[in-house]
């Protein structure tokens, strides 16, 4: 009798091992396929960003956020009402709706959210030109400090000012700027922000500041992170800018992990636009930042282009085609890839028909946050680089100021050309390369983007493919496991 009893104990503790086993694995195997979906379509959260058509306006004067309560559906299992806080952005004709608690909003809720605007005849859905998810987006991801130094004494300004002033290598050691601002020109630059304390900007930081993030930095819109300031230094700074004559103003987008999403960048070129058209200068407008193909984020760009205003943007450093990444996807901007030392490609630069010009992106000297220096890598450097010698440029030949296709030429006819003949930027300007305004020429203008399903193919194919190969792979260790307790089985019935 004891050893029956102790027979159907190991019984039990088998059916209870099995049993635990099955649970773990449907839940484990619920989780994965949760997150391979989530990033299939990525971005879906708790924002959705919509696209006014042009010939439409948003009626409302007064107010830039709503907030208002949805009305419950019955064939939903959530019956609450659920809560939308909608912003207006009025320059560039967006709305941004979001759930007010920061829950995820399913497209479902941004359908009605529309008809809530119509009703209240704020907006009608035929005005909607395009819906898009909220995306992440960073510096691009090769932009990391290789080596930080404290200002003192002499100061080592590094190899790229050295490279973009001669046509042939090797480097001479003059690094002598060839084009000097007859004026000075306003550079926003949309990024982690800029230690404007900075004994090498100081004198070039503006106090027309934004700051959508809202973290303590020692100053408003101050850098916790590091890539603004480095990018920042590259565009103005004494020893390392090419135009220390330039007006830096920070527009803090992203946060001390560098991270930021589309929503906060569209409301910081929003907020540049409304400060462009303000002063009425001409501008420049400098993104350093990199992520996934958004439509509505290019559409964006090339709408302040075509209002007459230089934007330089980063071709990303995937190694990949810029085509499949915003912001180097926009037809109206200067996008701008990476080179090394000796010319070549920048390991980690996109390049491909997207790609404008190509400037030093290898280990570049440039100023960081607590009056230091140090060497940063990656499409971002190059893109500030050529945004401190389009704003020389633009003050010295002002009919370049607001016509993009003009100056795209422009750069590419005085830029060198290296042995894989891409065009490397070259910093002296000749007046038999300054065309005719508004001639169509074959550039990134004309360039037709991916649609977002498009670029979207490739990741989710590879994660449906990488969540079947993982089921495959529990199911088998499931049976692996289980194998033992089908003796169980077989002893449980016999003495039964």
């Amino acid at each position: 009798t004891t050893h029956r009893y102790r027979v159907f104990d190991e019984i039990k503790m088998v059916m209870y091992v099995r049993g635990l086993s099955r649970t773990v694995y449907s839940i484990f195997l619920l989780l994965f396929f949760t997150l391979v979906w989530s990033k299939s379509i990525r971005g879906v959260g708790s924002c959705h960003n919509i696209l006014i058509k042009p010939t439409c306006s948003i009626n409302l004067s007064g107010h830039e956020t709503l907030s208002f309560k949805l009305p419950a559906v019955q064939h939903e299992l959530n019956l609450e009402q659920f809560a939308v806080t909608v912003q207006f952005l009025f320059k560039l004709n967006i709305v941004i709706a979001c759930s007010s608690t920061g829950s995820i909003i399913p497209p479902s809720k941004v359908k009605t959210t529309i008809m809530e605007l119509e009703r209240r005849r704020i907006l009608t859905h035929d005005c909607v030109s395009r819906i898009s998810p909220n995306k992440n987006y960073t510096v691009p991801p090769s932009s990391q400090t290789s080596r930080s130094l404290q200002l003192t004494g002499d100061i080592n300004r590094g190899w790229h000012l050295d490279r973009i002033n001669q046509r042939p290598l090797p480097l001479d050691g003059d690094d002598t700027r060839h084009t000097h601002a007859a004026t000075p020109i306003d550079v926003y630059v949309l990024d982690t922000g800029i230690d404007c304390n900075h004994p090498q900007l100081r004198a070039s930081c503006s106090d027309v500041r934004y700051d959508i993030i809202g973290e303590d930095c020692g100053t408003f819109a101050g850098d916790c992170e590091s890539h603004g300031t480095h990018v920042a230094g590259l565009i103005a700074s004494i020893a390392y800018g090419y135009n220390p004559a330039a007006i830096l103003h920070p527009v803090k987008v992203l946060n001390a992990e560098a991270v930021g999403n589309l929503a906060d960048i569209l409301q910081g070129l929003n907020w540049t636009l409304e400060q462009m058209e303000k002063t009425g200068n001409p501008a420049v407008v400098n993104l350093s930042i990199s992520g996934p193909f958004d439509e509505i984020y290019n559409q964006t760009l090339d709408q302040i282009a075509q209002q007459g205003y230089q934007v330089v943007v980063a071709a990303g450093n995937d190694s990949s085609d810029a085509c499949n990444y915003s912001p180097g996807s926009a037809g109206f901007v200067i996008a701008v890839g990476a080179t090394q030392i000796d010319d070549t490609l920048q390991v980690h630069s996109n390049s491909g028909e997207c790609v404008d010009l190509y400037a030093p992106g290898s280990s570049i000297m440039s100023t960081l946050p607590n009056n230091s220096a140090g060497e940063k890598s990656g499409t971002s450097m190059s893109a500030a680089i050529v945004s401190g010698y389009v704003s020389a440029l633009v003050s010295v030949v002002p009919s370049l100021a607001h016509d993009l296709i003009s100056m795209i030429e422009t750069l590419q006819c005085v830029s060198t050309k290296n042995s894989a003949d891409i065009f490397l930027l070259f910093d002296e300007y000749y007046e038999e390369c300054n065309p005719q305004l508004g001639q169509s020429i074959s550039t990134n203008a004309t360039r037709q983007s991916q649609t977002k399903w498009e670029s979207e193919v490739p990741f989710i194919l590879l994660s449906l493919l990488t969540g079947i190969a993982f089921g495959v792979l529990v199911f088998q260790l499931r049976e692996r496991i289980e194998a033992p307790n089908r003796n169980g089985d077989v002893l449980y019935n016999r003495l039964i």
